[in-house]
């Protein structure tokens, strides 16, 4: 993924409307302090206007606008 792109969270069993969709602003990574490898970290500007941090891995972009809203 990159900075720029909109994403939603693609494991909630339920939408939450503070964070329908966002727009990732930049990436970091979560240094595990047991393990060795490490995961990756993005900041999202969401649809309410908050930043929030969330696993890359818990994103998937959006690709297509659904014209018939």
């Amino acid at each position: 993924m990159k900075i720029g792109e909109l994403v939603r969270i693609n494991d909630l069993n339920e939408p939450d409307p503070s964070r329908m969709i966002g727009t990732i602003i930049k990436h970091d990574m979560y240094d595990a302090q047991f393990s060795k490898t490490g995961e990756q970290l993005s900041e999202v500007l969401w649809n309410d206007g908050h930043l929030g941090w969330i696993l890359t891995s818990r994103l998937s972009v959006v690709d297509d606008v659904d014209y018939d809203c």
